[in-house]
């Protein structure tokens, strides 16, 4: 399994916070929300690409793709599939699940005016 939420990026950080009653949601910091009614927000923080992502996709992907690569990347890595075992796969009997609430906003905004 491979987990970026607002409680944790690894499986057990995520489960034992959600056990504990933790709370992911809190001020917005990400960006000025002064001009919105809601400035709270379960935000992604101390997130990093290192080892997961290649530092360049790291600069021009929006945020909601790097975190989709890194859990995804997580995920194989945590089920011992490596490179080596993905070549022998047959892929027409390989999925995928994403779970994201929100995603690529920027990348919208910008399809918006085009």
């Amino acid at each position: 399994m491979g987990c970026v939420t607002p409680l944790g990026h690894e499986p057990d950080e995520f489960y034992n916070n959600l056990l504990e009653g933790v709370s992911g949601i809190s001020d917005i910091e990400s960006f000025d929300c002064s001009s919105f009614p809601t400035r709270i927000a379960g935000e992604i923080k101390s997130f990093s690409t290192d080892g997961w992502v290649a530092p360049k996709l790291s600069k021009r992907a929006d945020k909601f793709m790097l975190y989709m690569l890194t859990a995804g990347k997580k995920a194989l890595a945590d089920a011992g599939i490596t490179e080596e075992v993905t070549n022998e796969l047959d892929k027409t009997r390989c999925g995928v699940l994403i779970g994201s609430g929100m995603g690529g906003m920027k990348v919208c905004f910008l399809l918006l005016w085009i």
